[in-house]
């Protein structure tokens, strides 16, 4: 497969609908789309219960409504940098074009670039994970149960 020359290349990025005026479709249309979705559903579906239970349960009692709180500030906090990172990887890696007039090329490059950036952050995390691995847990105190 020959590689895209942005300066050439002039189809555009659309928004997945395909240009009546045009004869090409958008990759989508044309059946080349990788079904991401359901590896997407499944995995969050597999870690975030775990990893709600392992922080909740890693606490006291008396400390579950705070623990709660601060579990649900960093899901949030992290699912917004996580987007705006991603869009700035994306749009550095595109050449800051406009995304009206982004040629297919640079938003391959940008969307290559952010996925590269999301991977290696999830093997940078499964990493942590592995050299952390479950500690053991000791008994509370009669004193700390409150």
């Amino acid at each position: 497969m020959a590689a895209c020359d942005p300066r050439r290349d002039r189809r555009r990025v659309d928004g997945g609908v395909a240009d009546p005026r045009r004869r090409t479709r958008p990759a989508q249309a044309r059946g080349r789309r990788f079904p991401t979705n359901p590896i997407v559903i499944v995995g969050v579906g597999v870690f975030t219960p775990a990893n709600n239970t392992a922080i909740m349960t890693s606490v006291r009692t008396r400390q579950a409504g705070v623990a709660a709180g601060v579990l649900n500030l960093t899901r949030g906090v992290g699912t917004s940098l996580g987007v705006a990172v991603t869009a700035l990887i994306f749009d550095l890696a595109a050449g800051g074009a406009s995304p009206t007039s982004l040629p297919a090329a640079l938003a391959q490059r940008g969307f290559a670039a952010a996925v590269t950036l999301l991977a290696a952050i999830a093997a940078t995390a499964a990493a942590v994970a592995a050299v952390r691995g479950v500690q053991p847990r000791s008994r509370p105190q009669a004193n700390e149960h409150g």
